[in-house]
């Protein structure tokens, strides 16, 4: 917004105001009062106006540290992003084994051989993000919600460590075993309903991580 503009603007309504309620109000007394109130209010437009460009004006210091920052972010992100694609794949491996069993596709033997697979994949996974921190680089508020980011994503990753882990040990008792087929089904698939995490809702994180990074716009 052009604040100049603006200003220039307001005074002129003022001197239209004024001398429309000079030559039209009958008392003076009345006139003075409507002249208070304008000037009131004219006053109130102009101290925003001036307080406005204030509050949002960012000093080079704080766009230097912005800019700095975002390189290290971006990176630190796509690294991130690699290892939910990961942890997304084991995941989608793991249901896919379960379908297949329902439909007959694989045996309880392939079942088992490829969960325990399964079961080594997400362990190493959350060995990997154990030790996870976010770049040093970024400021204190950003670096807190990054570091939400990897607390939300390792407490997901062990609900699914929790959950394929069940489910091999469950594949690997003996009563089980003894089991008709439907019945295992309807076993394992309890499991995975009881012990699935919720969905890994980072977007807030993210969104206000990448509102932090962006320089404002003060035209």
């Amino acid at each position: 917004m052009n604040y100049i503009f603006l200003l220039a603007v307001t005074f002129l309504l003022i001197i239209v105001l004024l001398y429309a309620g000079y030559r039209y109000l009958p008392q003076k007394r009345i006139f003075c009062i409507f002249a208070a109130i304008v000037l009131v209010c004219v006053s109130s437009i102009i101290w925003f106006s001036s307080r406005y460009p204030q509050q949002n004006k960012v000093t080079d210091s704080q766009k230097m540290q912005i800019l700095s920052e975002q390189p290290f972010f971006v990176t630190w992100y796509e690294s991130y992003k690699q290892n939910i694609d990961d942890i997304d794949r084991v995941w989608s491996r793991y249901n896919n084994n379960l379908n297949r069993f329902s439909q007959d596709d694989v045996s309880l033997r392939v079942l088992t051989e490829n969960l325990i697979k399964n079961q080594a994949d997400i362990i190493s996974l959350q060995k990997k993000l154990a030790t996870a921190l976010p770049p040093q680089e970024l400021s204190d508020t950003n670096y807190k919600l990054s570091y939400d980011v990897l607390e939300k994503t390792r407490s997901y990753l062990a609900a699914q460590s929790e959950t394929i882990t069940a489910s091999v040990q469950l594949l690997q008792s003996p009563e089980f075993l003894n089991q008709p087929r439907d019945i295992q089904y309807k076993q394992l698939d309890n499991i995975r309903i009881l012990k699935s995490p919720v969905n890994l809702n980072i977007s807030p994180d993210i969104s206000s991580i990448r509102d932090n990074l962006i320089l404002p716009d003060l035209s």
